[in-house]
């Protein structure tokens, strides 16, 4: 599944921010376990799958690891990200195995398509988001800072089940009480089968 040598780089977003990234085998040896450390943002990336991203503007550990040809999915079932890290671009685990989805407390800026084409994601851990800043394609006259990225969840097919406030609501969408608002195409076609929006978004 290594499609080359290299596992480990740079991912800061400029030259004030150092970001690295490293790709770990795990247990089973068929996958791997992708580590952010450092401190400050990471940048952001594009689609790795469409034919007009350039090479050098995907994620680095996608490029690192040989995709499944039919889902397109990197075999990188865990993500860990390092307590100095502030910012996750956009595509930063787009395409990966994962089958939750957790955040980071320390992390206060998400990029666009987070998590997007993650088709075996079934749970999203909602404990730890803390946005002050969220990217958005066309909104530019409201405040988004609480807010769900633009298509956070663009593609997951399996994404089913919330935690909040370390309760499990299973095949229903729920949503921390301080998130205000959602971007487009956050949770789209995903498996919710029931969305609770308590808080009157």
């Amino acid at each position: 599944v290594v499609e080359n040598s290299e596992m480990s780089g740079d991912c800061g977003a400029t030259e004030d921010d150092n970001v690295t990234w490293a790709l770990t085998q795990n247990e089973d040896e068929s996958t791997y376990t992708l580590t952010i450390s450092g401190s400050g943002a990471m940048v952001d990336y594009k689609d790795p799958t469409s034919k007009d991203t350039q090479d050098e503007e995907k994620a680095p550990w996608y490029k690192a690891l040989t995709a499944d040809e039919e889902t397109k999915l990197v075999p990188i079932t865990e993500i860990v990200v390092e307590s100095g890290v502030t910012g996750l671009g956009d595509f930063a685990f787009a395409y990966t195995s994962i089958e939750k989805a957790s955040f980071s407390e320390n992390v206060t800026e998400y990029g666009r398509k987070l998590f997007a084409k993650c088709s075996k994601l079934t749970t999203v851990d909602w404990n730890g988001y803390k946005p002050e800043k969220t990217s958005h394609e066309d909104i530019t006259d409201v405040e988004t800072e609480k807010f769900v990225s633009d298509a956070m969840f663009d593609g997951c097919t399996a994404l089913k089940n919330s935690i909040v406030g370390g309760q499990t609501y299973e095949n229903k969408l729920v949503l921390p009480k301080d998130i205000v608002g959602i971007g487009y195409s956050a949770f789209y076609d995903a498996e919710f089968g029931t969305i609770d929006f308590q808080n009157d978004l």
